[in-house]
């Protein structure tokens, strides 16, 4: 289980990277100002993530008042086979 150390520490950084770029549009949410379309483009190209993720952290920070809580990654594993549908 030598990867349980390397899976938290990019835990930790991605969690630092979103850390870094998503309170500042939060903020600008919270306060009405301006577009944050520009903002958002950026922390797509830096986060690497859809334009819907960036804005569905947004306002899941914002509904935490701006409270500057780390969006953690979420890393769920499933097996190769599995659709997630029933038969």
């Amino acid at each position: 289980m030598e990867n349980d150390g390397e899976d938290s520490i990019a835990v930790g950084a991605e969690e630092a990277r979103r850390a870094a770029v998503l309170p500042p549009l939060v903020q600008a949410f919270l306060k009405g100002t301006g577009s944050l379309e520009g903002g958002v483009n950026d922390a797509v190209w830096e986060l690497g993530v859809s334009r819907a993720t960036v804005w569905r952290w947004i306002k899941l920070l914002a509904e935490k008042d701006g409270r500057n809580r780390p969006v953690t990654p979420n890393h769920r594993k499933r097996c190769l086979n599995s659709t997630g549908l029933s038969a």
